[in-house]
């Protein structure tokens, strides 16, 4: 199990690697102005867009989105009537 989340760390970080030398490239000009709309909501740098996104729901939470970045795995919920976010870096994901 070690070995397989050690390739997995791996695959992770060469993928992140390879997005983040050049991200202009790979993102359409529309798909760059969004980021720029995701990175100022949610407090991000240039370096980050969005790579995939969720929607999740609990019993607990009423509904959320949890989004994945080249850095950062980020949620977003309404629990109780108000809005929350939560913002992990990926190198603190073990």
């Amino acid at each position: 199990v070690r070995q397989e989340a050690g390739e997995l760390q791996q695959a992770v970080a060469a993928h992140k690697a390879q997005l983040l030398r050049a991200p202009s490239l790979c993102r359409s000009l529309a798909q760059q102005k969004e980021d720029q709309e995701f990175q100022r909501r949610h407090g991000l740098p240039p370096s980050e867009f969005c790579i995939d996104s969720y929607k999740c729901a609990t019993e607990h939470m009423l509904s959320g989105f949890m989004y994945l970045t080249p850095s950062f795995l980020l949620f977003d919920a309404i629990m109780g009537g108000e809005s929350h976010a939560l913002r992990v870096e990926l190198t603190h994901i073990s």
